[in-house]
């Protein structure tokens, strides 16, 4: 810091005599070592740099909403219009008795019917998922009870896996009338 000020402080004694001869304004303010520096204000004073949050995320985010808002807001602005306009909503008119409608013909508004005719699925596509949910359901229900009265049985028979033991003695588990398991070692004549 000293060696600025002492360099401003040559800068503003060497150059003074030909700055005041040229016309040149120049402005002198106080050092801190209590003499003046030479400051040159290049326009209208003192500029200053503020540093501040960049906005360009801020203002792209707002270019990119404005543009998908242009890009598909006005088509689907002008498809709504012309639909409501040229198309119209639909009338109830007499049909004959063996016809049956759909379940898309149900609906008045042209949009509507073509949303529940293509992207919604009908109740019929649902009724019969719920009832395959029901019927998979049913089928586990059987299964765990199968699989519950096998174990029961196995139990109650004192009958054990025989690919668990020993090809030449297996492991025999009596069930006693007092519900206590005793292992009896019999041969395999396999």
């Amino acid at each position: 810091m000293a060696m600025l000020h002492r360099g401003a402080l040559h800068c503003a004694t060497a150059w003074r005599p030909f700055a005041a001869a040229l016309g040149w304004t120049c402005g002198l303010i106080p050092s801190n070592l209590g003499c003046k520096a030479l400051v040159r204000y290049s326009s209208d004073g003192k500029r200053l740099f503020f540093i501040r949050s960049t906005r360009f995320h801020d203002s792209r985010f707002l270019r990119l909403i404005r543009n998908y808002a242009l890009l598909t807001g006005l088509p689907a602005l002008a498809i709504i219009t012309y639909i409501n306009v040229f198309i119209g909503e639909a009338e109830l008119t007499e049909i004959s008795e063996d016809y049956e409608p759909y379940g898309w013909e149900y609906f008045k508004h042209p949009i509507t019917r073509w949303i529940v005719k293509h992207i919604v699925d009908s109740e019929e596509k649902h009724h019969e998922k719920a009832l395959h949910l029901l019927s998979e359901e049913m089928d586990r229900m059987k299964f765990r009870e199968q699989n519950l009265q096998v174990q029961t049985l196995m139990r109650t028979r004192a009958m054990v896996p025989g690919f668990l033991c020993p090809r030449q003695t297996r492991a025999l588990l009596i069930l006693d009338k007092s519900l206590h398991l005793t292992v009896e070692i019999a041969q395999c004549h396999c």
